[in-house]
């Protein structure tokens, strides 16, 4: 299997279970992602002829949908934003009415990849995910971390381009 990618880590997440559940998956003309959550399926997957991603988390879907129609300028804003306190505490601020969506998937970005747990649902203050003695190619190990993670947005762009991306009830996916 080609590497896996993952853009964070998500509850209910598949992306450890890839090696064995992408060979069940068949082939088919629309493959459909009710419950998207981190896409890690989607993104790892053959693509199919027709695809759609979708969850009721409206920050989880914007931050894709900015990641594949703004992907430069998103980029770009995450590469210059250093792995920070001060940066995760501003992105776990609740309110978001006054920003831009760019702005929004830039901040939902840090929660979910400076968080100590790895996971956007746990950040909280006082669970920035700095390092003390853990150490990974010549810098504190979350750093590394983090820069990797930016590095893997370009891949994972690529694959989005070609997927419908949705915010709506699961049920109502299902029954389109």
């Amino acid at each position: 299997m080609k590497n896996k990618l993952i853009a964070f880590g998500w509850y209910g997440g598949k992306y450890s279970h890839l090696d064995w559940l992408l060979p069940l998956l068949p082939k088919t003309t629309h493959y459909c992602e009710p419950f998207g959550g981190s896409a890690s399926i989607l993104i790892n997957r053959e693509p199919s002829p027709v695809e759609t991603y979708n969850d009721i988390d409206g920050e989880l879907v914007n931050f894709f949908r900015v990641l594949r129609d703004e992907k430069n300028e998103l980029i770009r804003a995450i590469a210059f934003t250093p792995f920070s306190r001060s940066e995760f505490e501003l992105a776990i601020s609740k309110d978001t009415t006054n920003l831009s969506n760019l702005e929004r998937a830039r901040r939902f970005f840090i929660r979910a990849r400076q968080v100590r747990t790895g996971l956007a649902q746990t950040a909280s203050s006082g669970r920035w995910a700095h390092c003390l003695l853990t150490s990974r190619a010549g810098m504190a190990g979350a750093v590394s971390r983090w820069l990797g993670s930016i590095d893997d947005l370009s891949k994972i762009v690529q694959r989005l381009q070609r997927v419908q991306i949705e915010n709506s009830s699961s049920f109502d996916i299902i029954r389109r």
